[in-house]
């Protein structure tokens, strides 16, 4: 399902211009990599905000948003051509058999997993959701709402905390959320329908 290949390989790409906007507009790092440009920025003696979008006459900094700008879309477009050369021998690679990529995906998961934290204790816990994952896999359990549910869980959490600690809990009866659940309840209920 090429679908599934396209569609987070996008968003990814699109993440990275998005994260510019509050970095440059506000101030406000909206990523690691644009968190590693302002502090670039801050370095060479430019303080990032509204007023980095005025003319450089007004003193502003337009040029050299434009400049980030075209950086970013040159260098996707020079992405999509390293994509689109190294096309071939990628598709090489979706041929092999599984067993001959298990070795080299296992050092990589393992290198990855010590890392991040360099924690010894995190391949137990790779063993535990690996385990959990080939169970599921065997029983025919859908795995993406874990997946979603594990990486989007924390997120949510500190969402509602901070939501409570400014609002109460009357937040719930605002009517954004109250619009956003009834959509989610109505998607639910339809995606159960169309499964019957």
């Amino acid at each position: 399902a090429i679908e599934g290949v396209i569609g987070p390989a996008s968003a990814t790409t699109a993440t990275h211009g998005g994260a510019m906007v509050p970095t440059l507009a506000l101030g406000i790092p909206g990523g690691l990599a644009s968190s590693f440009l302002l502090s670039a920025l801050i370095l060479k003696g430019i303080a990032p905000g509204p007023t980095m979008l005025l003319p450089a006459e007004a003193g502003g900094q337009l040029p050299l948003v434009f400049a980030l700008v075209w950086c970013t879309v040159i260098a996707s477009a020079i992405g999509a051509l390293i994509g689109l050369g190294s096309l071939s021998w990628v598709m090489r690679l979706a041929r092999l058999r599984p067993a001959l990529l298990f070795p080299v995906i296992l050092t990589f998961v393992l290198i990855g997993t010590v890392g991040e934290r360099h924690v010894t204790a995190d391949l137990g816990v790779l063993l535990v959701l690996g385990g959990l994952g080939y169970a599921m896999a065997t029983l025919k359990w859908p795995r993406a709402p874990l997946m979603l549910a594990f990486v989007l869980g924390p997120m949510v959490e500190r969402r509602v905390i901070l939501s409570s600690t400014l609002y109460g809990w009357s937040w719930v009866l605002r009517p954004t959320v109250l619009v956003l659940a009834a959509i989610a309840i109505t998607l639910l209920l339809a995606g159960r329908r169309t499964s019957r």
